[in-house]
């Protein structure tokens, strides 16, 4: 009996024992389980919380990006023009940007759209941007509204951009180069036959007051690096040759297109003509008609109000009196010259031609004449120079030289003579060292009409700001 009492016991400890047992291993099982799940959620919310923030740098990545066409074209264009600039931003009304690390394995990318709200016109107008950021199958969507101004035209009181001007349509340049990066020039009409066909010119912002001419030819027309605008106050004609364009051009006339590559929009406000070869890589966009092998990328536009009008500036110069010129060499005439220094600076009342002796390159050289033309040469070959050379009412020349660094002014036109030569951008103020101090400066814009580039300064008025907070918006 004692036996069988003993045995059942063991067999019900046995019974209890495993039930224990089962009972932790569920119990383990379950916290395992709920540890693991609450593991993955916060790897959930972590991922989330990465995604909104992805979001939310798309947002600053495109004001960054906005900022850049504020820096450089908010002075300089018509407001159509400008904030045209800014919505091609976003091509195909998006931009991307992915220049962030991997995130567990997986890519973050953020997806940006920008769109007008309110007012079309004017210099100030307000958009919608949204963001949406996303990682592996986490997405989240931010949003804001900012308003941007364009802070109208200034009134180029300094022309420090300017390096090269005149208002005589007369060019002529035998140079291989006018390198003015960041620069502007603005001459009257440019014809091959006084230009050379070999000529690169390598500048942000060009403006011609009359009509272009191009026939063969490689080399470049605006600046690679720091592409601007074109703007042609008459017809623009390639006729052959291989040219690249960089920048936007806008034509007040008519557009005939052979062996070109634009690398900018195009605006045309009469006809078309496009011949066999051409490279578009944006758009043509065009008031008038189209002919010829036309391309798919060339645009009617239904509105006038659409075409970027401009005025091509027109600077008066005069000499301000109140500005110290006692260090100045006053020449009656061409045949009054100063002493033989390497640093001269000439006040001239007429025409004076300067010819600089020995063989070296003269440094800082400064010639203004009132009312006659300038003309320079070097007495040997293969020599450079800077200077500031200005004609209030005649024309520059420039002679055989290796290669010319500084300004030229010339309300009657301009000739360049030295073949295989550059001519670089340098600025005003760089002849001037107290230019900044508040001194009175040697020269005063008596009168400026069009869009002269200029002080770039929009005073104490932000040209970008949020009028709505970066917020988070939900995803249909």
């Amino acid at each position: 009996m004692v036996k069988k009492i003993l045995k059942n016991q063991t067999g019900f400890a046995l019974v209890a024992t495993l039930l224990g047992l089962a009972l932790v291993s569920i119990l383990g099982i379950a916290i395992i389980n709920a540890t693991s799940s609450n593991l993955k959620q916060t790897k959930l919310d972590s991922q989330s919380q990465s995604t909104y923030y992805i979001a939310e740098s798309g947002i600053h990545y495109a004001v960054d990006e906005i900022y850049k066409v504020i820096t450089e074209d908010s002075n300089h264009v018509d407001a159509d023009l400008f904030f045209h600039r800014v919505e091609n931003i976003f091509q195909d009304g998006t931009l991307i940007c992915e220049d962030f690390g991997l995130y567990n394995k997986e890519e973050p990318l953020a997806i940006i759209t920008l769109a007008q709200v309110g007012d079309s016109s004017g210099d100030t107008r307000d958009y919608a941007i949204e963001s949406t950021g996303k990682i592996g199958n986490s997405t989240r969507k931010v949003g804001a509204v900012i308003t941007i101004n364009r802070g109208g035209e200034t009134n180029g009181d300094d022309m420090d951009d300017i390096f090269l001007y005149m208002e005589n349509p007369a060019v002529s340049f035998a140079g291989n180069a006018i390198n003015g990066e960041n620069g502007t020039i603005v001459f009257g009409g440019l014809d091959s036959g006084r230009f050379n066909q070999g000529a690169a010119i390598n500048v942000t912002k060009i403006y011609i007051d009359g009509s272009v001419n191009m026939g063969g030819g490689s080399t470049s027309l605006g600046s690679k690096s720091h592409p601007g605008y074109i703007y042609v106050n008459g017809d623009l004609s390639f006729t052959g040759g291989d040219r690249e364009v960089y920048g936007d051009v806008i034509i007040n006339g008519d557009l005939e297109v052979t062996g070109p590559k634009f690398n900018g929009d195009v605006y045309v406000k009469g006809n078309v003509h496009f011949g066999n070869y051409y490279t578009i890589n944006k758009n043509v966009y065009y008031l008038g008609n189209a002919s010829g092998n036309i391309s798919s990328k060339a645009q009617k536009l239904d509105d006038e109000n659409r075409y970027p009008d401009f005025i091509v500036p027109t600077i008066n110069l005069a000499l301000n009196d109140k500005f110290d010129w006692s260090d100045y060499y006053h020449a009656a005439s061409s045949s009054d010259t100063p002493p033989l220094s390497n640093v001269v600076r000439i006040l001239a009342e007429g025409d004076y031609t300067w010819s600089f002796p020995g063989n070296n390159s003269p440094k800082e050289v400064i010639i203004i004449s009132k009312s006659g033309d300038i003309r320079v040469d070097p007495s040997w070959g293969n020599l450079s120079m800077k200077g500031l050379l200005i004609a209030l009412e005649g024309r520059v020349t420039l002679g055989h030289f290796n290669e010319f660094s500084g300004v030229v002014i010339a309300k009657d036109g301009f000739q360049y003579l030295g073949g295989g030569t550059k001519l670089n951008i340098l600025h005003i103020r760089d002849f001037f060292p107290d230019w900044d101090e508040n001194k009175p400066r040697p020269l005063k814009i008596a009168s400026t009409s069009g869009s002269a580039p200029g002080n770039e300064e929009n005073g104490n008025k932000k040209v970008l700001e949020f009028k709505s907070p970066i917020r988070e918006k939900s995803i249909k």
